[in-house]
């Protein structure tokens, strides 16, 4: 427990000292926090905050202009929790309902966000459920004015909070239509929606089943179970797919709850363990599976993190799943919520935690004084699954089957960059009211000569990477007084290189199609028809239905007779 006594010395001292800055108390909890039992530490936390009192103090009485104390204060909290992790934050009364809808599953808005994009705020999410697509906004549309005011100098976040408020009530706002001439005036309803959890559920092929989870909120494990028992009683399923691909994580409870559907009562999936012997805790499951004996695939790549990396790493360490796709993110860090004065919070990193082998999956190492970096392969450890495979810690889920992704090509990163298929499928959004469904959706002849045209008109312009390394190679020889000599040779070659890139759009035909494919499908039919539209042709999803469909293949994979990395 912190020395409560010394506390009340020092917090005295500061009142003393700075007796305008009453609010600086609200620091005081983050300090005791972190002093844990600590006592060693209770002078050097007295001294330091007395100098961080002493400092507001001087620039109260002698900076040039007003300040802004809460603003300051939060700075330098930022500023201090930096140092430490990115998952250690603090959460001032404004943010605190923020997070509880989010850890909700819950948002209250008016259906759409935006983003800056020179100066225009641009519609570039939308939620299916929300009045904004009801009433007819698309994505591409650009937001004018709020309650009848100018966005001019507000940064994105500050416009998408305008736009969220209170359930129930309205927010008027204006949008213009790019390649249109029209405006558009509405009145939308702010909707508490419900996010969702697991954006679809079914059966891609006729006998494997598809549940695809987005996020670990408080409904997630129910929402899994529903689909889980909804697909294997009005189907003959030979397996589950479980694609935590992009999915970052939540509550760790939902996490081991979801494991439980597929392993037996009273396994260990999580331990956490931190420097507070007190707060250590192991989670188990808890109650009987839903099917012990169905075949399981989980998919990730490397933005699943946190629970994902809880569901997908237990279960290989159990041998009850094969993981298919890419090394996961590596967070192995838990982190729990503290209340602070003035209704503010403190999520902080208590521990690490550690799943079924005994290994930590955290591949970023925070605590080493001498700063933040990847654990190195001469600290990596190895650990065995319970049928004896090997798996390392420190470097996030290794996949079972890896399936690389394709790199970006240059021409298709500057189309991205340049936002060449963004503005493509706003102006095809705009001529077409409708396209096929997304199972069956396919970018057309007729479209990409569309897409050529358009990107022809906006005087698309890219640097290659080869155009990059001969201009390096071009100063290289300059200095070193050879670049009159060589000018010619390499005025041939950057010609050559010119020629080449007027059919680079066709020779990367096939991964710009793929990107167009996925913006369109997303325009008409939002993350639901993105998830069905990917998994036609979608490689994790055609290795998962040659693992389930082969027992033998997936067997041995699970025994250690089929480990490719």
């Amino acid at each position: 427990m912190p020395n409560v006594d010394n506390m009340k010395r020092f917090s005295g001292k500061i009142f003393g000292s700075a007796k305008h800055f009453w609010w600086l108390t609200a620091l005081l909890p983050v300090f005791w926090l972190f002093t844990g039992g600590s006592r060693q530490n209770d002078f050097e936390i007295s001294k330091n905050l007395d100098i961080f009192a002493t400092v507001f103090r001087q620039l109260n009485a002698n900076y040039a202009d007003e300040i802004n104390p809460g603003k300051l204060t939060k700075t330098a909290i930022d500023a201090m929790l930096g140092s430490l992790d990115p998952f250690t934050v603090y959460l001032p009364e404004s943010d605190i309902e923020d997070y509880r809808i989010t850890q909700a599953g819950q948002s209250g808005s008016a259906g759409f966000q935006v983003m800056l994009r020179e100066g225009r705020y641009i519609v570039v999410a939308m939620n299916n459920g929300g009045a904004a697509a009801e009433q007819g906004i698309r994505i591409g549309d650009e937001l004018t004015t709020v309650e009848k005011r100018g966005l001019a100098g507000k940064s994105a976040e500050e416009v998408n909070q305008l736009l969220s408020g209170q359930a129930g009530s309205k927010v008027e706002i204006t949008l213009k239509r790019p390649y249109t001439d029209e405006t558009f005036d509405f009145a939308l309803e702010r909707r508490f929606i419900k996010e969702q959890t697991v954006p679809w559920s079914g059966m891609p092929a006729d006998d494997i089943a598809y549940i695809n989870l987005k996020s670990f909120t408080q409904t997630a494990s129910a929402e899994i179970r529903e689909a889980l028992l909804k697909l294997t009683s009005q189907h003959q399923v030979k397996g589950l797919v479980l694609d935590l691909r992009g999915n970052g994580g939540g509550l760790l409870v939902e996490a081991v709850s979801i494991a439980n559907f597929f392993v037996k009562q009273n396994e260990i999936i999580v331990s956490t363990r931190g420097r507070i012997p007190d707060r250590n805790k192991v989670y188990r499951t808890f109650t009987s599976p839903v099917d012990m004996g169905l075949p399981v695939v989980v998919l990730m790549d490397e933005m699943s993190a946190s629970a994902s990396e809880i569901v997908a790493g237990s279960l290989q360490d159990l041998d009850r799943a094969v993981i298919i796709g890419q090394r996961s993110y590596g967070k192995g860090l838990v982190q729990n919520v503290v209340p602070l004065v003035y209704n503010s919070q403190l999520k902080v990193t208590i521990a690490k935690y550690y799943i079924p082998s005994g290994r930590c999956i955290q591949a970023i190492d925070y605590f080493d004084p001498s700063g933040s970096h990847q654990v190195p392969d001469s600290l990596i450890r190895y650990f065995k699954t319970r049928n004896g495979r090997q798996v390392p810690d420190g470097k996030g889920i290794l996949p079972d089957i890896p399936v690389a992704k394709p790199a970006q090509s240059p021409v298709v990163r500057s189309l991205v960059n340049n936002y060449l298929i963004f503005d493509f499928t706003t102006w095809f959004r705009s001529q077409h009211s409708s396209i096929d469904p997304p199972e069956t959706f396919k970018v057309t002849g007729d479209i990409w000569d569309s897409f050529v045209d358009f990107a022809t008109k906006q005087g698309f312009i890219y640097r290659s990477d080869a155009e990059e390394k001969l201009s390096e190679f071009t100063r290289k020889l300059e200095q070193e007084g050879y670049g009159e000599l060589l000018k010619n040779e390499t005025s041939a070659v950057k010609q050559a290189l010119s020629e080449a890139k007027k059919s680079d759009l066709t020779r990367h035909r096939e991964e710009i199609t793929r990107l167009l494919k996925k913006e369109l499908v997303y325009r008409y039919y939002y993350d639901t028809g993105l998830v069905k539209m990917g998994l036609a042709g979608d490689t994790e999803m055609q290795e998962a239905y040659r693992v389930l469909r082969n027992s033998t293949l997936y067997k041995e994979t699970l025994a250690g007779g089929y480990r490719p990395l």
